[in-house]
């Protein structure tokens, strides 16, 4: 049963509402009236069982609320969804396909990019709260909030001024008070929130409304899968997208240009390879012609040609690990510096670092971040092959340090960041001294190359195939200390590690070692970066990163 004080209490309001005289049988109006009068004699019962609860002290308060949820069902199999669903002249289905707070339908496989086909409007369930207690409620908001609603609804500024804020609930959770969760009602209620001020409003949308995510959904056929991710190169996006995905490619481009003000710059990888550096080609989808670039990393500045060299935003964290091992009187060689991301950071900490990179372009950035970050003077540069790099340069300096009885290194670091390709230079190291076999035993311990090879392990068991390819290349086991850091995923089945391991010194002074004289065409990275996730998800699947 409606006490009669509800039910005149919800009347009063709806003659407030819409000036109607609701004092002959209610359903001779029209279905909007009728609707409007069962939501406001919904929330006046609402509002009695709030009461109830506040001054009825030995009621437990979880028996009010159940209460609630009874009070706020009243009706819904006879008159409630009958109601809502007339309202609309929809079924319940309809309804909520036409409430749906995403673009509209007719954008789907669009390709030349028309903003004025994202108009919309959807009917939205709104609820004025006190600025004083919306911390109260900040937890349930992630959750009911309609975000992507960001025009103004009737009687907001006028709410603002009596110091409220409007919630405005999000359309395909929330049609009426009790869709929302029974926790988050309990709350409003224990708060003391007037649940009379609910009301509804229809809202407009239009492209500034949804994230670039949500528009390429609606434009993309779902048979053709999404845009997965990308990455941000200072203020270029860089796209490796399907082929299947080709034919949206500007549209693409043009809608994540548009939804990332600081980008000017979106680009796609091309999938031929076909220059000494191996590389990727990479073809402009929106914004300027510009790949120079300049990016923040660990506190340091890189500037480079994003088409000419390779930059994996996602390494960022590798680097900072590998340089927080370093000690101010540490040595490094980095034998495929690029553009110097591990040997800029190593510097800055005090560690004297010889760096090298085939790539002409990948050394000339090289020099000049040295330069940018002022840490020249702390690195020696060098463009070559990485096998040269080790011959010629790595081993005259730690003759040079030996036969000086240099004191002062404290550990020789020989860092080898090309995954594709760097475990098949291990065997450069393989009779490195062999000249000074005789010697051996006054070679110090503090010289010998604490080596740290990236690998893609390519297998079920990843792990297990990148120790295999460090093994096989060295020729024996790896040491019981060496560690197995993973890295990343690249692709199913596919991981990227670090191992390090001290190189065997009875390998350095082996005299019948392995030497090459093929030299191995190599840049910085032979792997184009997987795709990273939205803005809005989390990037690719994580693994936790452990040492054995």
């Amino acid at each position: 049963m409606i006490s009669l004080r509800v039910f005149r209490t919800a009347i009063r309001t709806l003659r407030k509402q819409t000036s109607v005289i609701c004092d002959v049988d209610l359903f001779y109006f029209s279905n909007t009236v009728r609707h409007q009068f069962l939501v406001c004699l919904q929330l006046q019962r609402i509002s009695s069982v709030r009461r109830m609860a506040t001054s009825e002290k030995n009621e437990p308060c979880i028996q009010h609320v159940q209460k609630l949820n009874e009070s706020a069902k009243f009706q819904s199999n006879d008159l409630g969804t009958s109601a809502c669903s007339a309202a609309s002249g929809l079924t319940t289905t309809d309804k909520h396909m036409h409430l749906k707070a995403s673009p509209p339908p007719c954008v789907a496989g669009m390709k030349v990019l028309d903003k004025d086909k994202f108009l919309k409007k959807v009917i939205v369930q709104a609820l004025p709260i006190p600025r004083k207690k919306l911390h109260l409620f900040a937890k349930y908001f992630e959750e009911w909030k309609f975000k992507e609603c960001r025009v103004s609804l009737k009687g907001m500024d006028t709410e603002k001024e009596k110091g409220f804020k409007t919630i405005v609930f999000h359309p395909d959770k929330v049609t009426c008070f009790d869709d929302l969760g029974d926790d988050f009602k309990k709350h409003l209620i224990e708060a003391d929130i007037d649940l009379s001020q609910w009301f509804e409003d229809e809202v407009e949308l239009n492209f500034d409304s949804w994230k670039a995510k949500d528009i390429l959904q609606a434009i993309i056929p779902q048979e053709l899968g999404i845009v997965s991710g990308y990455s941000l190169i200072g203020h270029i996006i860089h796209l490796n997208l399907k082929e299947e995905l080709l034919e949206f490619k500007y549209i693409i481009g043009q809608v994540l240009l548009d939804k990332h003000g600081y980008i000017r710059t979106v680009v796609n990888k091309l999938s031929t390879i076909d220059n000494t550096f191996r590389n990727f080609h990479m073809e402009i989808l929106a914004g300027e012609d510009d790949t120079i670039t300049t990016v923040r990393e660990n506190g340091a500045s890189f500037k480079f040609d994003f088409s000419k060299v390779y930059w994996n935003t996602r390494l960022g964290t590798e680097h900072a690990r590998i340089a927080l091992q370093l000690e101010k009187q540490d040595l490094m060689f980095d034998v495929f510096a690029g553009v110097g991301p591990f040997a800029v950071i190593a510097a800055r900490r005090g560690v004297n670092v010889f760096a090298n990179d085939l790539n002409p372009h990948s050394y000339e950035s090289l020099v000049e971040n040295l330069a940018l970050n002022k840490v020249k003077t702390k690195v020696k540069c060098s463009n070559l092959d990485g096998r040269d790099f080790i011959t010629s340069v790595m081993k005259p300096e730690l003759l040079r340090l030996w036969d000086l009885g240099h004191m002062r290194v404290h550990k020789t670091y020989a860092v080898m960041n090309l995954p594709a390709l760097a475990v098949t230079f291990l065997d450069e190291f393989i009779g490195l001294l062999s000249d000074r076999a005789g010697d051996q035993d006054t070679y110090p311990d503090h010289l010998i190359p604490l080596v740290h090879c990236y690998v893609f392990g390519k297998a079920a068991d990843t792990r297990q195939a990148a120790k295999d390819l460090v093994e096989e290349n060295i020729g024996e086991s790896l040491p019981d200390d060496a560690k197995l850091k993973f890295v990343r995923n690249v692709a199913p089945n596919k991981d990227m590690y670090c191992v390090a391991f001290n190189f065997p010194k009875h390998l350095l002074f082996k005299s019948d070692g392995k030497t090459s004289t093929v030299k191995s065409h190599q840049s910085s990275e032979d792997e184009p970066p997987e795709d990273a996730l939205p803005e809005d998800e989390p990037p690719e699947k994580r693994r936790k990163a452990d040492d054995e």
